[in-house]
């Protein structure tokens, strides 16, 4: 299996030779102050009058950290960039929307699901992004020291125990080659990683990585490096979106996870100001 070929050898030493290298994006912005400020940042669907956020819940989860949305906003200007230089998986992130179901004929791609409008490579790969937002904070509260679901029914293993922001697990790997691509990327270039961005105003909850093997290391990367995490949960969002609960109803309008206007609006204002 191509997973354990390469989290073996990942262990030991990583060709990094073999490495795609990520474009370079600079954002022509004080992104800390307009995360700050954006609507994305004041969306707490909990407490809010607001119409467009009525009837969703993210339960308790409040506000999301600034942190957090200054993370995903870098990475997605990374992933911009990486789009713009024919980067395989921001290109499959950012392709024509899919109508394959998995065995109980769900889409597989959330953009068709929740039937967001986009028709350009760019906005898709924008809108999926927006939907990460939305999804990291239903699945960790946008804390990338979230750990395994101790309320899941299945006995935690190392292959299907969750971590971090999107509350991945290494059962996915497998979903496409694509994921190698990025884990040898983020391993040559960890400056992506982020992980000091995406900490800001989060507490460490030290959560424990389950077993010993493969799938350990898998989680411990997935908690330390959330810019891999979060270019990782936009491939799966696409090919593999019935792998999360809160995307996952008899209809797309009473998912757990939506996408909300303003925080495409807030990934455009970085666009606009990213030069690669």
């Amino acid at each position: 299996m191509i997973r354990v070929q390469l989290f073996a050898a990942a262990l030991v030493a990583l060709t990094l030779s073999s490495a795609p290298e990520a474009a370079s994006s600079t954002i022509d912005l004080d992104l800390e102050a307009v995360v700050k400020q954006s609507e994305c940042r004041k969306l707490d669907p909990a407490n809010s009058k607001n119409q467009d956020l009525a009837p969703f819940k993210w339960g308790n989860r409040g506000r999301p950290p600034a942190g957090y949305l200054e993370g995903v906003a870098r990475t997605y200007a990374k992933s911009y960039c990486d789009l713009k230089a024919g980067a395989s998986y921001s290109k499959t992130v950012a392709g024509p929307l899919s109508s394959k179901t998995d065995s109980k004929k769900r889409p597989l791609d959330a953009l068709t699901w929740l039937q967001i409008p986009a028709g350009t490579d760019v906005e898709r790969l924008r809108a999926t992004y927006a939907l990460a937002i939305s999804l990291g904070m239903r699945e960790s509260s946008g804390n990338t020291t979230e750990g395994r679901d101790a309320t899941a029914d299945a006995a935690p293993t190392s292959d299907n125990a969750e971590a971090g922001l999107y509350q991945v697990s290494y059962d996915s790997f497998d979903g496409s080659p694509l994921f190698e691509t990025l884990w040898s990327e983020y391993r040559s270039a960890p400056q992506h990683c982020l992980l000091d961005t995406f900490r800001k105003g989060v507490i460490d909850k030290n959560m424990p990585i389950v077993g010993s093997d493969n799938g350990a290391a898998f989680q411990k990367f997935t908690k330390e490096c959330p810019g891999f995490a979060t270019e990782y949960v936009a491939l799966m969002l696409r090919t593999q979106a019935t792998h999360f609960g809160p995307l996952r109803a008899k209809n797309p309008n009473d998912t757990k996870a939506r996408h909300f206007p303003a925080c495409d609006s807030l990934l455009l204002t970085v666009q606009t100001a990213t030069r690669c």
